[in-house]
């Protein structure tokens, strides 16, 4: 979790030199379509953030998947961690 002003320096950071925002709530709330249930709260996402659904690292039994699987869908959703500063 980052402290708001450390997100803003991050979006206005070169683009070789950003840190990947990931949203972990669920599409439909990223997306903008379903509504935000938190009070004074926006709809939708920070620009250039991607979606990753915290259920999608969830496998049977609602455990973490392994390691090798989570990298697999950080991949599968636009992250790579080894490219980050």
């Amino acid at each position: 979790m980052w402290a708001k002003s450390r997100v803003l320096d991050n979006l206005a950071a070169p683009a070789d030199s950003k840190y990947l925002v990931v949203d972990a709530r669920a599409k439909a709330r990223f997306e903008g379509a379903a509504a935000e249930p938190r009070a004074n709260c926006r709809s939708g996402h920070m620009p250039g953030s991607k979606s990753l659904p915290f259920t999608e690292l969830l496998g049977e039994g609602g455990k973490m998947l392994p390691a090798e699987q989570r990298q697999q869908v950080f991949a599968a959703a636009g992250g790579d961690p080894s490219a980050r500063p």
